[in-house]
């Protein structure tokens, strides 16, 4: 029972946090908008998080490992695509990817 509170809690702190800051350029529409974004960004949360509970600790230790190297090959493709000597536009057309 207590969990259960606690999830509701970060809930409504997630949309409250969103109705009043308004994220991801949100500001052009309702702070209540923002608000319900934010309670389903919660829900998403606390969802992952209980399906996280079921995954064994090998498992989750290899998918950390992954997302660490995808991310750190993702950073050097991109340091070697702005230090390559292309032609100028070509540069900026692969560095929009």
């Amino acid at each position: 029972m207590d969990l259960f509170i606690i999830r509701i809690v970060f809930i409504a702190v997630v949309a409250t946090a969103c109705y009043h800051l308004q994220p991801f350029g949100l500001v052009r529409f309702s702070p209540w908008f923002a608000a319900c974004l934010g309670a389903a960004i919660g829900v998403v949360i606390v969802w992952f998080e209980a399906r996280l509970r079921v995954v064994s600790l090998k498992r989750l230790i290899g998918a950390v490992i992954g997302s660490i190297l995808g991310i750190l090959g993702a950073y050097l493709f991109s340091v070697v695509i702005k230090t390559a000597s292309l032609i100028r536009r070509r540069r900026d057309f692969c560095s929009s990817w």
